[in-house]
């Protein structure tokens, strides 16, 4: 289901905390890896990003694998978990601190190492399935226009943007040149960012991290 790919730099300097790695939406459900050091274990968790003030619950599956550059010498460690309000993240311990640090090892380059987390979703509950809205599918039968950002194209359609931003209903009901088109460049947006904007639009129901809620409130305006 899930695939968190995380690049940890200034490995030297980990410590208890650790580094997280961005979120990733599966399922209509933001995850994400902490990768950290013990006194002597490198280690990394899986956590489920959901509100702690509500009853839920989800069964997963988890690889957690220390990548080596020689694949065949990752290190692979399976585990199955119930994450739940009461206890939002599983985690396994990799590697012992002295092995990790041995360049020889091969598995830290330039104070830098990469973790992979792969996990399945097998169940949840107390959680309201998500509808999937690919803004990627050209062949999406509502979708009639594409907005380039970044030479990346995504596909939306006019009268549902419109209806809720009259920047957009401008652009294309109104005397504009983008009136006619069928791409449209938008500059100085974060493809990523506008995405999410688009899921708040779409009332898809997915959900809105902290983080996310900064830049949505800017791009809303």
């Amino acid at each position: 289901d899930g695939i968190i790919r995380f690049e940890v730099d200034n490995v030297s300097s980990l410590n208890i905390d650790g580094r997280n790695s961005p979120e990733v939406q599966v399922k209509g459900v933001p995850w994400y890896a902490n990768v950290y050091k013990t006194a002597d274990q490198l280690g990394c968790f899986l956590y489920c990003s959901l509100d702690q003030s509500k009853q839920w619950s989800i069964d997963v599956d988890a690889e957690f694998i220390l990548i080596h550059s020689d694949s065949s010498k990752n290190i692979i460690v399976k585990n199955f978990a119930n994450l739940s309000d009461e206890d939002d993240c599983d985690g396994e311990c990799l590697l012992d601190w002295p092995s990790l640090m041995d360049k020889e090892k091969g598995f830290i380059k330039d104070d830098k190492l990469t973790v992979e987390v792969r996990f399945w979703v097998y169940s949840m509950r107390g959680i309201r399935a998500v509808p999937v809205i690919d803004f990627t599918d050209a062949n999406e039968p509502c979708h009639d226009v594409a907005l380039v950002i970044n030479g990346e194209k995504i596909y939306v359609s006019k009268q549902v943007l419109g209806v809720h931003s009259p920047v957009f209903k401008a652009m294309f009901f109104g005397d504009f040149a983008e009136n006619n088109k069928k791409e449209i460049e938008l500059k100085d947006v974060d493809r990523v960012e506008f995405i999410d904007l688009l899921h708040v639009i779409y009332s898809s129901g997915k959900i809105i991290s902290d983080s996310s809620s900064k830049y949505l409130l800017k791009l809303g305006d």
